[in-house]
């Protein structure tokens, strides 16, 4: 199962090491994904990880990392193409 959170704050790859590192310490994390340009997390576990110790991970990673539920808004462009492409 994939859960996808947004994490503000990273400013830099060495940023997103140290989320991927953190949060993948979490017991039952089988894989993390983290892009820098978005803030796109991706938690992949067999069970559902409480959101609690994703967001303990993400602020102990680093001062000023935050998280939230749900992946980073689209951008216009992309919207659009979508809401085109239904067409």
């Amino acid at each position: 199962m994939d859960t996808v959170y947004t994490v503000t704050g990273m400013t830099c790859q060495h940023c997103v090491n140290h989320v991927k590192e953190a949060v993948g310490a979490i017991p039952g994390v089988s894989a993390v994904d983290v892009r820098l340009d978005d803030g796109r997390l991706v938690v992949g576990s067999a069970d559902l990880v409480d959101f609690a110790l994703v967001e303990a991970a993400v602020r102990e990673a680093g001062d000023g990392y935050a998280v939230q539920l749900g992946g980073p808004p689209e951008s216009g462009r992309r919207r659009l193409g979508k809401l085109f492409a239904r067409r």
